[in-house]
């Protein structure tokens, strides 16, 4: 359930493969990061945005002394460089209990990022620079 990006030329040939998730630490046998949206950057890379949580009321499990809990979807970001290097990872959350996915993603023209979330009422995250 992690997050697959592959990067190919236009012939279809295979630079890199990458596979990431679970980026909070739960236990990976219950965690999904369900992949939406990727855009190119301008060194070759590329940003890679998800959501990630679970779906099994049962497992719900804490994370950290802020109450994260693992039932409560956060919005997964990842930067890979052109050689398919992971640079950084992120996950961004709402409010205690509010649900927050990643479903796609744009560089905005002055080098920032925009996201749209699914949020139960549609929304856009806005990140100054990446």
């Amino acid at each position: 359930w992690d997050t697959y990006t592959m990067k190919i030329t236009n012939n279809g040939i295979q630079l890199w493969e990458m596979k990431r998730g679970n980026p909070r630490g739960f236990k990976p046998k219950y965690i999904h990061d369900e992949a939406w949206g990727i855009k190119a950057t301008s060194d070759g890379g590329c940003l890679v945005v998800a959501g990630t949580g679970d779906e099994y009321g049962r497992y719900r499990r804490r994370c950290g002394n802020d109450g994260d809990n693992s039932n409560t979807w956060h919005i997964y970001l990842l930067k890979y460089d052109a050689n398919g290097n992971l640079e950084w990872q992120q996950t961004y959350g709402g409010d205690k209990g509010l649900d927050w996915a990643g479903e796609d993603i744009d560089i905005t023209s002055d080098g920032g990022i925009i996201i749209a979330v699914d949020n139960g009422a549609f929304g856009f995250l806005r990140l100054e620079q990446f």
